[in-house]
């Protein structure tokens, strides 16, 4: 039988619900998918600027500090 997770919510003064309460493992799981997402979106934003020639490629780091 798998372990049923409760949620549990910080309400505010009228018991409206603001955050949600969640083991930092899964805050850590769902911060890497973030991260993972936000590097895919860099390359394919960098993929379009070079395709649409506002790009340059680069031979060497030292172009980098240009």
């Amino acid at each position: 039988m798998h372990k049923v997770q409760h949620e549990k919510f910080i309400v505010d003064e009228n018991g409206k619900k603001k955050a949600v309460i969640i083991e930092f493992k899964d805050y850590k799981k769902m911060l890497h998918l973030l991260e993972e997402a936000k590097c895919i979106k860099i390359i394919n934003k960098g993929e379009q600027e070079y395709l649409q020639g506002k790009l340059k490629p680069i031979k060497t780091l030292a172009e980098l500090d240009k």
